[in-house]
């Protein structure tokens, strides 16, 4: 019998990048990472379905709680670089 696979890319916390949390970020702040992996679907255990919203969408969120986070940058690890997600949104279009 076949196994199913995911394949994404991670957020990250301000403390697993480079230059770690500084006092600029947004307390519930995450960064969509350039990382992505595959991974077997039946690992993938949530107690909680977290949420990802951008900064429009954060601030006008009914759904506060541990579980919600606000993401407005891309990280790229291997460059050790962040990018505003609509700069690069303009790229691609």
């Amino acid at each position: 019998r076949g196994k199913y696979h995911f394949t994404g890319r991670w957020y990250l916390l301000p403390e697993e990048t480079h230059t770690g949390r500084q006092a600029h970020h947004a307390r519930r702040e995450v960064f969509l990472s350039s990382q992505v992996d595959e991974i077997e679907v039946e690992s993938i255990y949530l107690y909680k379905r977290p949420r990802v919203y951008s900064p429009a969408e954060f601030k006008s969120a009914t759904d506060a709680g541990d579980d919600v986070y606000l993401c407005e940058y891309l990280y790229d690890s291997t460059f050790q670089r962040f990018r505003r997600m609509e700069e690069q949104h303009e790229r691609a279009g």
